[in-house]
């Protein structure tokens, strides 16, 4: 099954912003990022309720519960992380890593583009 743009929530990050901040202030940084631009989209209370990650180990745990309070109509959230370069290749590969699927899981409400 395709989604279509419409179902599609595109949330757009610089990295140039990001790649001079330690491991804590980048993951609390982009969850920020996050929560902030799906509340301007679709309000949702419950984001406000999710920590604040504070490494990648708790980012990941971030994503599964916006994953989990997300609106079925809501659709697929779309991260773009423009001027990705920047970053180091240890902390890009780690921040990808964060999106790959478990075993078991169908579907993935929220996906990362590098740009």
């Amino acid at each position: 099954m395709s989604v279509s743009n419409a179902q599609i929530c595109h949330i757009t990050i610089d990295a140039s912003k990001l790649n001079c901040l330690d491991d804590r202030n980048f993951y609390q940084l982009v969850a920020l990022e996050i929560v902030g631009q799906l509340l301007k989209k679709a309000p949702c209370e419950s984001l406000l309720n999710i920590p604040v990650p504070k490494n990648h180990y708790y980012f990941r745990l971030f994503l599964q519960a916006v994953r989990e309070v997300l609106p079925v109509e809501h659709g697929t959230v779309l991260i773009v992380l423009r001027n990705q370069h920047l970053l180091t290749d240890l902390r890009k590969e780690r921040f990808m890593a964060l999106f790959k699927l478990d075993k078991g899981r169908t579907c993935q409400k929220i996906g990362l583009v590098l740009t």
